[in-house]
């Protein structure tokens, strides 16, 4: 009860950050929200946390529901979205993509920022990088925010 009790409040402290929504919603260990489903039961039923903070755990448990169901969403889209939005690398909609300076391939900056946590270099030459040499692609992310809008995502 203890370690269930101290993983809720774990999830409570993080859930006013979006981006820990997002990146529930995207990790495999989510998995449809089975386990976090069973814990907000659990600690109801035991009353080992406050409603208010069972009431946090189940608008947390929704807003990844929310998330992860528009990411289904943009992965449908992938096939019939146009080449050149897509990824090279990963062949995902590019939601941020930015210009490799020296060779000049648009990549999306999540891709490229993973990459650059393993070595500082571009992937499709090996010339150095670091992400402050990374340039937006202000236009084509334009087009691609049109398409999605457009597509109802």
């Amino acid at each position: 009860k203890e370690l269930l009790r101290d993983v809720c409040e774990s999830l409570i402290h993080f859930n006013e950050y979006e981006i820990f929504h997002e990146a529930m919603a995207k990790d495999g260990f989510y998995e449809d929200g089975i386990p976090l489903h069973k814990a907000i039961a659990t600690v109801a039923k035991t009353n080992i946390l406050t409603p208010s903070n069972i009431e946090k755990l189940k608008n947390l448990e929704n807003s990844i529901n929310n998330i992860k169901s528009s990411i289904q969403d943009l992965d449908e889209l992938t096939e019939e979205a146009p080449d050149e939005f897509l990824d090279p690398l990963l062949s995902t909609i590019m939601l941020d993509p930015v210009i490799l300076p020296s060779s000049k391939t648009i990549i999306d900056r999540t891709t490229i920022a993973q990459h650059l946590l393993n070595e500082e270099t571009d992937p499709f030459n090996r010339q150095p990088l670091t992400s402050n040499m990374l340039t937006p692609a202000v236009e084509l992310k334009e087009k691609i925010t049109a398409w999605l809008k457009e597509k109802g995502v």
